[in-house]
């Protein structure tokens, strides 16, 4: 390569890289700043008490203004499923030890009066952050329906993206899914542990979604979220 034919950059092409250096650095500063409880580095939600360190009650709305976590930079939304057996616009923290990573709470669609655990007929839940992100993972657990064939007709998945939520047909940057081999395979039984699934950007992760499809004629799983982290 003749460096004599690379003409200098401008003030504003420097200005921007010098920002972008500043960014990762300080993304790099928070993640050993906020170590977690699993070795890895960021900011973790458990669903069980706020950033101020007091409990998160059963049934909590997570998906309105000032929720309980809007001081970390995360904002919740409920995608309605095309089913509609949960009426749409709600993202809850429900008390299920036995589906928790972390007892007692996990993340849901499904109201209070509605047993905890989704898949997407219930539909979908959606995490926006403040400020883009690096990695994001989220736990799951699974249980298996009570006549249990071994078909499932989707596995627990995690989106990332790296647009605004308003734009249709967005692309997925990034996806984890849970694989088979650690779905349980007798009947109606949840999974004995969590397992993570992590998402990877170059620092533009905006929003991320995690469900667990449905396919017709297929068996399908219930999903239980809990343990969101992200850097």
């Amino acid at each position: 390569m003749d460096v004599h034919k690379i003409g200098p950059i401008t003030f504003l092409q420097a200005s921007r890289a010098v920002e972008e250096v500043k960014e990762r650095l300080q993304g790099l500063e928070n993640l050993f700043k906020h170590p977690l409880e699993n070795g890895t580095f960021g900011t973790r939600i458990n669903f069980d008490s706020d950033p101020n360190g007091n409990p998160i009650r059963e049934g909590t709305r997570l998906d309105i203004a000032g929720n309980p976590y809007a001081s970390l930079g995360v904002t919740f939304k409920a995608i309605p499923g095309s089913q509609g057996q949960i009426p749409p616009g709600g993202v809850y923290a429900r008390n299920f030890p036995r589906g928790a990573t972390s007892p007692p709470n996990i993340v849901s669609l499904a109201p209070p009066d509605v047993g905890p655990g989704d898949n997407e007929s219930y539909g979908k839940i959606q995490v926006q952050f403040a400020k883009p992100c690096s990695s994001v993972t989220v736990s799951v657990k699974v249980s298996t329906p009570f006549e249990y064939l071994g078909m499932p007709g989707g596995f627990p998945t995690l989106h990332a993206y790296n647009s605004d939520p308003t734009q249709a047909n967005a692309q997925a940057i990034s996806t984890s899914s849970l694989p088979m081999e650690l779905v349980p395979t007798t009947n109606s039984t949840v999974s004995p542990t969590g397992t993570p699934l992590t998402v990877i950007g170059s620092w533009n992760i905006t929003y991320v979604t995690f469900s667990c499809p449905v396919t017709p004629l297929k068996d399908s799983l219930v999903a239980f979220f809990d343990d969101l982290s992200f850097f």
